[in-house]
């Protein structure tokens, strides 16, 4: 069995991956716009897997997401909250009906059209360019998991929660406000 990796401090992201923008042309034919480039290990935490069942526990968010949608799991007397974290502004997808939402779960859709720079590909290699147009976009997000017995000290939490502890019989829980 493999041991299921941690994330209990906070994790800083390069600027960059979480500023750039990337098109990546697909055989299809369409067009896919990711926050980052691929993974590399300066965007995303050691023992990050893009596998839709790979998760950190116990996991806190890095720095520049928040938990964007969350559920809580009961297992016989044990719950656990299961969270996927995505770059701050960035929701959970719903839909399911394009290749990349396997790997890519956090989605972004502009309200209004704006200029923006990106990074693409074709035949002869990299560019860089700018488009006027709805900056849509992916990005990789990470899965955390915790149960109420987790200790996570509250200076680990990453920016953008409000924690809140208590204790009742004989558990602390921290309850995260996002």
């Amino acid at each position: 069995m493999t041991s299921v990796p941690t994330l209990t401090t906070t994790f800083t992201p390069s600027p960059s991956c979480l500023s750039d923008y990337y098109i990546w042309k697909q055989d299809d034919g369409w067009n896919f716009n990711s926050l980052g480039p691929q993974p590399t290990p300066a965007c995303l935490p050691s023992g990050w897997d893009s596998a839709s069942t790979a998760y950190f526990s116990p996991g806190i968010c890095p720095s520049g997401y928040s938990a964007a949608c969350s559920t809580v799991v009961h297992i016989h007397t044990v719950s656990e909250t299961r969270a996927t974290c995505c770059p701050s502004g960035y929701a959970c997808q719903s839909a399911t009906d394009w290749p990349w939402y396997t790997d890519h779960p956090c989605t972004y859709a502009a309200a209004n059209t704006e200029t923006w720079k990106y990074t693409s590909t074709t035949s002869g290699g990299w560019y860089t360019g700018t488009t006027r147009a709805r900056r849509d976009a992916n990005a990789y997000g990470i899965s955390i998991r915790w149960q109420a017995g987790d200790t996570i000290a509250p200076t680990a939490i990453s920016s953008g929660y409000d924690a809140d502890f208590f204790s009742e019989n004989g558990y602390t829980f921290c309850s995260l406000i996002v």
